[in-house]
């Protein structure tokens, strides 16, 4: 099983272990095992008995429609029972690598995770190993007495860098040591890019993909130094996307982006401008609104 799947029973079943969310997903009693509690249930989904517990999911899957190995029905299965479709915008921010190319929502505390958190951003990058930083999203624009967080991607190497604040008025970063992007950006390949922070272990993980669904982690997982660099910190400047700050620049193609409250937590801001070209503003799903700088442009894909 991978950890995508893996990550999709957990959201699916509720938890709080996987093996807890798939005994209430069975409705396991005290005196059958979670396997048996399986076996009863896919009979009842319609599944044959005397074969393997894998033999009886390929049997419902397929009765189901799902297609592939057993374990890319089952990955299917537990990613639509999760309610993870991945968004497919048909409209994106156009940066253009220009000064006041951005778009950003006004600052505003319930966007802000009090904990854990993930960013997922759906991103396609010009390669130009001239440029030191390409900024992939800043929340709270930079400032100095005024700091929050800022996501770079290294332009030369490809590496990710995340800028934080352990005070709230100086600031630090830490970097993969994998430079696994460049190959994408050397074709200017539409990808998705993850970024997570556990507040509590006081670690943060950069991972990439190509269907929103499957990542494969950049580098070694990274422990902070000093130990809140990680926290999402208040700040009174807006959420920017693809933003242009100290000359560092941002995304060519910014598609899609999602702010979740915990790792796999639920969304508390998101940035899909589909059915936006030609606007200047839109009104998120959550109810903030995006207003985009004077080079930026929305384009329908």
């Amino acid at each position: 099983m991978t950890t995508a799947t893996a990550d999709a029973i957990l959201i699916a079943t509720g938890g709080p272990t996987r093996q807890g969310g798939l005994a209430d997903w069975f409705s396991k009693v005290a005196t059958e095992t979670l396997q048996d509690a399986e076996r009863r249930w896919l009979v009842e989904q319609g599944a044959s008995t005397g074969i393997s517990n894998k033999g009886m999911w390929s049997e419902v899957l397929k009765a189901a429609g799902y297609v592939g190995t057993v374990d890319d029905m089952l990955h299917q299965y537990w990613v639509l029972e999760a309610g993870l479709e991945v968004p497919n915008p048909s409209t994106y921010l156009d940066s253009d690598y220009n000064d006041q190319a951005y778009i950003q929502t006004p600052n505003n505390a319930a966007w802000r995770p009090a904990g854990n958190w993930e960013i997922r951003v759906k991103w396609r990058h010009d390669w130009d190993a001239s440029v030191t930083n390409r900024t992939v999203g800043i929340f709270s624009q930079f400032e100095l007495g005024n700091i929050n967080c800022q996501w770079r991607v290294l332009g030369s190497t490809g590496a990710c860098q995340w800028y934080g604040t352990p005070d709230g008025t100086s600031f630090d970063y830490d970097e993969t040591t994998d430079a696994g992007l460049g190959t994408f950006f050397s074709g200017e390949q539409l990808i998705w890019l993850r970024c997570t922070g556990d507040v509590t272990a006081n670690e943060l993980k950069f991972f990439y993909g190509t269907d929103g669904i499957n990542w494969i982690q950049l580098g070694s997982t990274i422990e902070a130094s000093p130990s809140p660099l990680f926290t999402m910190k208040d700040a009174t400047l807006p959420l920017r996307l693809s933003g242009d700050r100290n000359g560092f620049v941002g995304g060519h193609e910014c598609h899609y982006m999602s702010l979740h409250d915990g790792i796999g937590g639920p969304i508390l801001l998101s940035f899909d401008a589909s059915g936006e070209a030609g606007q200047s503003s839109f009104v998120s799903p959550e109810g903030y609104t995006w207003t985009k700088g004077a080079n930026a442009t929305l384009v329908d894909v």
